[in-house]
């Protein structure tokens, strides 16, 4: 199991699930969750962002001129709840993953949440909306 070797190469002790079956883990100071799906077919990676305001106009256009064509999100998706909670949550099939492949799609995943993470501060400026239209 993916989860079993995670745990094993990033030297932590054995995961263990919650009631509902998913695993919380912290990799850089970054909390995620690791949700088996389909009888373990498929795993859901995902992460909230704190974000200023996720109803204003300039931080909505950031987030879905990131969500366009995963550029900004490396294929995951950035997403709203009715309590506006940003979310970024990527889904994996697992029946064909090696354990190299699923690290590899981890560390994009982390890689883009602490970008995220970091547009906070700033998140309100135009400035990003941009760059996605030019890439």
């Amino acid at each position: 199991m993916l989860l079993g070797e995670l745990a094993d190469n990033l030297k932590l002790p054995a995961f263990h699930s919650d009631r509902n079956g998913r695993y919380s883990l912290v990799i850089d100071d970054m909390p995620i969750l690791l949700s088996p799906l389909d009888g373990g077919e498929a795993i859901t990676i995902s992460a909230t962002l704190e974000l200023p305001d996720p109803r204003d106009v300039h931080v909505l256009k950031d987030l879905l001129s990131g969500n366009k064509m995963g550029i900004g999100t490396g294929g995951a998706v950035l997403s709203i709840d009715g309590q506006g909670c940003v979310a970024l949550t990527m889904q994996l099939q697992n029946t064909a993953l090696t354990f190299e492949q699923f690290k590899k799609m981890l560390e994009r995943f982390m890689n883009h949440l602490e970008y995220w993470r970091n547009r906070a501060d700033d998140v309100a400026a135009p400035a990003l909306s941009m760059l996605w239209q030019l890439a």
